[in-house]
């Protein structure tokens, strides 16, 4: 490639035995500066990201064989920052991440390939109860998924511990078909059901309640008929 002073200047491109370019990108004063691409054996692109001072700055992607774009990130600096974009092999738009300084730190969207919601919350830093502190990507607040008519499905609200939720899950109906309470021992990669849990008829009416310890154990309770009435009442000990 041309050098000026000794230093890379200009187009570098880089190519396979068999004399296809896989690499095309631009230096200026020994850095990358401008838009560098990469290619597949057929000629489509592989990547595309925005260089410089010889550090990504700008819109990154990459591609699937088809051609097909699978994600698009920003950076400043050479760090992510803003919206990661996921795509499914269609195109069609899957998820949108917040990135700050990154880390995973903001809101979380994922979507039905028709582009509607299917899901959303926020994550962010947490420092537990026991003092550990982890910086990114745990789930804070209200998440919410949903019907692709739109309609809720789902509601896990987060304690400001990050180590437990209530939960609520809703027929199509709009009424509750279950809630109970989840947590975690393994700050957020793992979460169990504990306590009490109630399931529903599609009418409102409750179903059967049961308990689980955190042994995981379960007791059932009690079961009811769609009509409310009560079908049976559980005396015995965890199973």
């Amino acid at each position: 490639m041309p050098k000026k002073n000794g230093k890379k200047e200009g187009v570098f491109k880089e190519q396979n035995a068999a004399g296809e370019t896989v690499l095309k990108a631009y230096y200026k004063n020994n850095k990358l500066d401008g838009v560098a691409e990469k290619y597949n054996e057929d000629g489509s692109i592989k990547a595309r990201a925005e260089f410089k001072n010889g550090e990504k700055n700008g819109v990154s992607e990459s591609f699937g064989r088809n051609g097909k774009i699978l994600v698009r990130e920003r950076y400043v600096n050479g760090v992510l920052e803003g919206v990661k974009e996921n795509f499914r092999n269609d195109e069609s738009l899957f998820s949108t991440i917040e990135y700050k300084d990154g880390k995973r730190i903001g809101k979380v969207k994922y979507y039905y390939e028709n582009g509607k919601l299917l899901g959303e919350g926020t994550v962010g830093k947490m420092q537990f109860p026991d003092g550990d502190i982890r910086e990114e990507n745990v789930m804070l607040g209200t998440w919410r998924g949903y019907y692709p008519d739109g309609k809720l499905k789902k509601e896990v609200k987060f304690n400001e511990t990050g180590t437990e939720a209530d939960v609520k899950t809703y027929f199509q109906n709009g009424k509750i078909s279950a809630e109970g309470k989840i947590m975690t021992k393994t700050r957020g990669d793992f979460w169990d059901k504990i306590g009490i849990w109630k399931y529903y008829y599609e009418n409102g009416n409750i179903k059967y309640e049961k308990e689980i310890d955190d042994s995981e154990r379960v007791r059932y309770l009690r079961g009811y008929y769609p009509s409310g009435k009560i079908l049976y009442v559980n005396e015995d000990k965890y199973s």
